[in-house]
């Protein structure tokens, strides 16, 4: 049975989970080349949450946030990575498109794309989110709390394919 979920979907299974008063934790990112501050992250969240949910970042809002050659793999190869992983119960595409940039632009469509959700916790890592305030303070007033990976050594995949450019 396939982990990746339209978000109509999710919203009826994590129904269920509720009922069954299993917490739900929500993780959104690009995830696109999978490395151990990832894995971390799932991890943490797995120790704090029943039922973890990861919303992937569209192919569009990569490439606009991240530039040309981005991203490495595309949506369907980066779901069925993150599925392999047994920490990681639910995968939804995120359906908008946003490049990166305002703070408050960033807060109002997750904040919304996170009501809909209704997660107990969004976890996320200080470190490489940030926007982790703004997405803090929108989700106070909707009861979900934010849950904050904090890792020791930060590693991103923008840093690796930079690395990796520089080897070759």
């Amino acid at each position: 049975m396939s982990k990746t979920k339209s978000l109509s979907q999710i919203s009826s299974l994590l129904a269920k989970h509720r009922r069954q008063a299993q917490s739900i934790g929500l993780i959104t990112g690009c995830f696109d080349l999978l490395h151990a501050g990832h894995i971390g992250l799932f991890h943490y969240a797995k120790k704090h949450v029943d039922i973890l949910v990861v919303g992937l970042e569209n192919d569009s809002t990569i490439a606009l946030s991240k530039g040309q050659g981005r991203p490495v793999h595309n949506l369907r190869q980066r779901s069925e990575i993150l599925s392999e992983l047994t920490s990681v119960d639910y995968i939804f595409t995120i359906p908008i498109v946003v490049k990166f940039g305002s703070g408050a632009d960033i807060q109002k469509q997750y904040v919304d794309l996170v009501a809909s959700i209704q997660p107990d916790y969004l976890i996320t890592s200080p470190a490489a989110d940030r926007y982790w305030q703004h997405k803090e303070a929108g989700l106070r007033p909707l009861g979900i709390r934010l849950l904050k990976f904090n890792a020791r050594l930060p590693v991103s995949t923008t840093s690796l394919i930079g690395q990796l450019r520089k080897e070759i």
